[in-house]
């Protein structure tokens, strides 16, 4: 499948054109704007595996935060393109910082949303990470106010978990509810202290790891 069938010009979110036509009018707009929409600002050499196709297409890729898309350097110039047909798409690779990217249906709470999760761990019991940013529009001055510029603020990374390819689903932010939630799902996490069990990736990684194996044994 050729790479232009993949990507389109920017043709969604009102916001985010306004964000490319500024980026591409003047180079210096971001420095204007404390932050980035990027953990990683740089283009990676990345691998788009398609479904049901096991030879994937090259590209130059990098995952804006801010708007949640894929974003994509088109013949070494200033311009990018965003990734889409996304709903053909397996999995994205980023050699770079070695990371891979899914775009898959996932549970937040009671709500539905769809978007890129960043696999950490792959099993029966695979491990996500989603990570997002948001715009905070500048603040004029005011008498009891002083002048606050436009920002882009990092929010705090949410992990999902899909037991046996089911829909990925967040994992609740207490040890206790930890526990509950891996019970539920079939997974006893006693041998573990509660001191042990936190919710960021050292101890996430390191839970679902041991499930995993629990389950091949």
């Amino acid at each position: 499948m050729p790479v232009n069938e993949i990507i389109a010009q920017i043709n969604i979110d009102a916001m985010y054109q306004e964000y490319l036509y500024a980026k591409r009018r003047d180079v210096s707009y971001f420095n204007r704007i404390e932050g980035t929409p990027y953990s990683h600002p740089d283009f990676s050499d990345a691998a788009v595996f398609f479904r049901e196709n096991p030879s994937p297409v090259k590209a130059k890729l990098r995952y804006n935060e801010l708007f949640d898309e894929m974003e994509m350097v088109k013949d070494e110039s200033d311009e990018f393109l965003i990734v889409e047909n996304k709903h053909i798409i397996d999995s994205i690779y980023l050699s770079e910082n070695n990371e891979m990217y899914k775009f898959l249906i996932y549970k937040d709470q009671d709500e539905i949303s769809k978007g890129y999760l960043l696999q950490m761990v792959d099993g029966n019991c695979t491990l996500f990470l989603k990570r997002s940013r948001i715009y905070q529009p500048e603040k004029k001055a005011a008498a009891y106010q002083d002048y606050v510029p436009a920002s882009i603020i990092k929010k705090p990374d949410l992990f999902y978990i899909s037991f046996v390819n089911n829909t990925p689903e967040l994992v609740p932010q207490s040890s206790k509810k930890i526990i509950e939630f891996f019970l539920q799902n079939g997974y006893d996490l006693r041998r573990f202290s509660k001191k042990q069990i936190k919710y960021n990736s050292v101890s996430l990684v390191e839970i679902v790891k041991f499930c995993n194996d629990q389950r091949t044994e």
